[in-house]
């Protein structure tokens, strides 16, 4: 009988021990995967594709022709750029928006190598 309350408490340390180590893992690496949002960013709106007009101010054969050459300057060079289309950009900086699509770069030598450019009309 004592045999048996000795493999009871190995069994029930050992379930612990494993239950302590996942909740650790799910801790650490369910916020790593999933960071949260940038309170800066609150607002604005997602990009569709390369073209998002949440106004509808564009045409169709326009926002075609939009999205053509943004396709076209990404498989040519490998530079990505998308339009968005506001009514009102609010108490924002043109800069909010700008910084809310670019990706982080962790490794810093790809930072240096990654630039942006937007263009804005208004």
């Amino acid at each position: 009988m004592s045999m048996d309350r000795k493999l009871f408490a190995k069994v029930i340390f050992g379930l612990v021990v494993t239950i302590i180590v996942i909740l650790i893992v799910v801790m650490l690496v369910i916020p790593a995967l999933f960071p949260k949002a940038d309170p800066r960013f609150e607002g604005i709106p997602d990009l569709d594709y390369y073209v998002t007009d949440e106004v509808y101010v564009l045409l169709d054969y326009e926002y075609d022709a939009i999205e053509g050459n943004c396709y076209y300057v990404d498989e040519q060079t490998g530079c990505e750029m998308a339009v968005l289309i506001v009514n009102d950009t609010g108490d924002r900086d043109i800069n909010d928006f700008a910084l809310a699509y670019v990706p982080v770069e962790r490794d810093s030598a790809r930072r240096e190598r990654t630039t942006a450019c937007w263009w804005c009309w208004f």
